[in-house]
């Protein structure tokens, strides 16, 4: 199934990531993070014959719907997400016809939504608290989008990283068909176990 081999690869693309970003003299917020994180470790996975079989069949920041009540004219009805992996390649949101309708068709098979607390905004909250706040709001978007959405068709992933922590932090919640579920937290002591657990 589609949902458990993307389980796996994003599991396996966020360890190497985290590997990544603890081993390298990097500094990034992020926007550097996502892209890091899509184009070096992500893109590795893509290969003929599995569910992610092309390069654009990712986005980042690309657009897809907003939530019901949260437009209120049609410019509001679509929002950028952080990164977005569509289950065809070359797929927007909009239905590929000319001219291009203007409201929104077609739906992500995943949507990743991403909090770096960084080198520019560690100091500023206690805790980072702010980013936390944050990366609930994301996870409740998410909830509410794969109810919209509905079972087996939408999965999310809410990553945070702790790039200020000594050792690195990171984790992710995975969300489908409205269920939230912790999936992910590096450094593990060796743990098994993530979006596919």
């Amino acid at each position: 199934m589609a949902i458990a081999e993307l389980d796996a690869i994003v599991e396996q693309s966020l360890r190497s990531f985290y590997q990544d970003i603890c081993d390298a003299e990097l500094c990034g917020r992020e926007n550097e993070m996502v892209n890091l994180y899509a184009l070096g470790h992500l893109a590795k996975h893509i290969r003929q014959g599995t569910m992610l079989h092309d390069l654009t069949q990712i986005g980042i920041e690309v657009t897809v719907r907003q939530l019901p009540r949260l437009h209120h004219e049609l410019k509001w009805m679509t929002v950028r997400k952080d990164l977005v992996i569509w289950e065809f390649p070359r797929t927007t949101l909009w239905k590929a016809e000319k001219p291009c309708n203007r409201m929104p068709n077609n739906e992500p098979l995943a949507v990743m939504e991403w909090k770096v607390n960084h080198f520019l905004n560690g100091g500023v909250h206690e805790e980072n608290l702010a980013a936390h706040e944050q990366h609930k709001g994301d996870i409740d978007w998410l909830r509410r989008t794969s109810c919209r959405i509905g079972g087996e068709s939408f999965i999310g992933y809410s990553v945070l990283v702790q790039d200020t922590k000594i050792p690195k932090h990171l984790s992710c919640v995975r969300v489908q068909a409205g269920e939230v579920r912790s999936a992910l937290s590096l450094p593990d002591n060796g743990a098994t176990g993530g979006p596919s657990a």
